[in-house]
């Protein structure tokens, strides 16, 4: 069986226009308002506004984000949040 690669997950927060992430392991969901990653330490939600793509890289699991970013929250692995649940 194959391992799976494990990269250190680190973000930076510039000025709440610019969010670089490392360490993420899948793009759950993107749009304009919200965007879900899968990284080592859970799902990552990225809460704001116009909210673009600018980077994906799977070296070392490389994301950057842009846009105003209001908000940032991690979901525990293995819990569903309150609003998945009602689906």
């Amino acid at each position: 069986m194959a391992e799976e690669l494990v990269f250190p997950h680190k973000l930076t927060l510039n000025e709440r226009k610019n969010l670089t992430l490392s360490g993420v392991k899948e793009l759950v969901h993107l749009d304009e308002n919200q965007v879900v990653l899968h990284t080592p330490l859970g799902l990552l939600q990225v809460y704001g506004q116009e909210l673009k793509l600018k980077n994906l890289s799977p070296d070392g699991g490389q994301v950057q984000l842009t846009g105003q970013i209001d908000a940032l929250a991690y979901e525990e692995p293995g819990r569903l949040s309150s609003k998945r649940r009602r689906k």
